[in-house]
């Protein structure tokens, strides 16, 4: 089965020489409305892996405007990773939304506004790896420049 998310890679924004480097895999894949322990803890494993990271990480929601709901800017919380289950509950509260996993040194204030998908592409545009929540929850996406980590 082909992976029917590669087309989001065509609506971030990604210039057109980053665009033919960028790759996008599903990385984890659930039928849960919230994920077991299990796919936590896997998701944990990645992210150590992808980011180089032991301790802690930080989950970033996407926050519109409220002056323009076109515009978005960048909320996060740190995460140690022996508290990993808090993801459980941040999962279903921000069913329908991205959620980006992001190591701590990333400086979400410093991503300029745009829409949702246009701040992923200057994410990834900026860090060459993001792993991400879809909004329907049923997967995890690894999008990376260059070379696979995993």
């Amino acid at each position: 089965m082909e992976n029917e998310w590669v087309q989001f890679l065509d609506i971030i924004n990604l210039s057109p020489e980053m665009k033919r480097k960028a790759k996008l895999e599903v990385l984890l894949e659930t039928d849960q409305e919230i994920p077991d322990e299990s796919f936590i803890n896997q998701l944990g494993i990645n992210l150590r892996k992808v980011y180089l990271i032991e301790e802690s990480f930080q989950i970033v929601w996407i926050k519109r405007t409220k002056e323009n709901v076109d515009l978005t800017y960048l909320k996060g919380k740190k995460v140690m990773f022996t508290d990993i289950n808090i993801i459980k509950n941040l999962w279903g509260r921000f069913a329908g939304e991205y959620l980006l996993f992001l190591p701590n040194h990333i400086d979400i204030k410093s991503v300029p506004m745009g829409d949702a998908e246009e701040t992923i592409g200057l994410i990834l545009s900026q860090f060459k790896n993001l792993l991400m929540k879809t909004p329907d929850g049923h997967e995890v996406l690894y999008l990376y420049i260059g070379d696979n980590l995993i």
